[in-house]
């Protein structure tokens, strides 16, 4: 969400003997035999770029929020994921691990590849922070929100973006189904969440919010409850959470002001101490300041259209 989510490989560490073509056609093989998600894309890029021959893999399982699975032809288990994938296997993720971190603390994803019970590669992937995502927490900070930076990457990627968009508190290393779970804790304990994600990992998420704000999924089914944003703009989320609250904060002021006003006039009409034409006048004043709420608005938020 506050990256482009058009991630690319930027570092290969092959650990051992292991060669960094025949690993790198395994990953990109079994990427390509699973739904397409934008890792699977940015290393099936890098093989194209690099010329490497295919492999071909079978019973390729996909491991939500952690990687995937494989056999080789000759019957190896091969595996491309996070450490909690790897060690699920079985695999000890040690040998890879310092290089895994020195990518993490750049900010990078790493991902390992086990091929045979052991780690054969570390990749690091880079995905730059979206355009005017700093924009949008600086809007959030304005309207004086608690922001929380869920993400199922390690640790130390979440707290290096979260640092570069001033961010202070991350939730990190936590599956799909899990994010869900972390919304409603944060719920419990700080009231009404509102949650910024797009369709796809983030559903779970989205589900668990108070109110949602679903980026690029105008007329989708799926983002009926809640926002639902043409863009894929952070700050149109952040505008649209100020549409919201200046919104009832405008409908309070002006039911508040009607009964505060309104009330009065009503008995004072009513007990003959208050004419006709004053109770008139009072009310078109009344109705002159309400109504063009809407207006003022519009007039103090930034109206911007997708290039897309």
């Amino acid at each position: 969400t506050v990256t482009e989510g058009r991630p690319e490989v930027v570092e290969v560490h092959v650990v051992g003997e292991g060669d960094e073509a025949s690993l790198l056609a395994l990953c990109a093989a079994a990427e390509a035999s699973v739904e397409a998600h934008p890792i699977g894309r940015a290393i099936r890029r890098y093989v194209q770029q690099h010329h490497f021959p295919t492999r071909p893999v079978r019973r390729a399982q996909l491991h939500p929020g952690r990687g995937i699975s494989a056999l080789t032809p000759d019957g190896e288990t091969f595996l491309v994921g996070n450490r909690t994938l790897l060690l699920e296997h079985g695999v000890s993720v040690a040998l890879g691990d310092a290089e895994a971190t020195r990518a993490e603390e750049r900010g990078y994803t790493s991902l390992f590849v086990g091929l045979g019970g052991r780690v054969r590669a570390v990749l690091a992937l880079r995905d730059d922070v979206r355009v005017g995502s700093r924009a949008a927490m600086q809007r959030f900070f304005d309207q004086r929100q608690l922001v929380v930076l869920v993400s199922g990457d390690h640790r130390a990627t979440v707290e290096a973006v979260a640092k570069h968009l001033d961010v202070g508190l991350v939730k990190a290393e936590l599956a799909p189904e899990e994010r869900g779970d972390e919304v409603q804790r944060l719920g419990t304990a700080n009231g009404l969440v509102a949650a910024v994600g797009c369709l796809g990992d983030d559903e779970a998420l989205l589900h668990a919010a108070d109110v949602p704000v679903v980026l690029g999924a105008a007329g989708s089914p799926q983002a009926e409850r809640g926002v639902a944003l043409t863009s894929d703009d952070l700050r149109d989320a952040a505008g649209a959470l100020w549409i919201a609250q200046a919104a009832r904060f405008e409908a309070v002021r002006g039911v508040t002001l009607a009964v505060v006003v309104g009330a009065p006039m009503l008995v004072g009409a009513a007990l003959g101490w208050i004419g006709p034409a004053v109770a008139a006048i009072v009310a078109a004043s009344l109705d002159a300041f309400v109504l063009p709420a809407g207006a003022r608005l519009l007039r103090r938020i930034e109206m911007r259209v997708p290039n897309r």
